[in-house]
């Protein structure tokens, strides 16, 4: 297998777990900021 996709992967990894857990950090704001 090419070696050189695993890279492509670790980044599109890494990005959706830094995105899911901004997403979590934000909802704790959110539901403060509505009560």
């Amino acid at each position: 297998r090419d070696i050189q996709s695993w890279p492509g992967v670790a980044r599109t990894e890494t990005q959706i777990i830094l995105s899911s857990y901004k997403l979590v950090q934000n909802i704790p704001v959110l539901t403060e900021t509505k009560s």
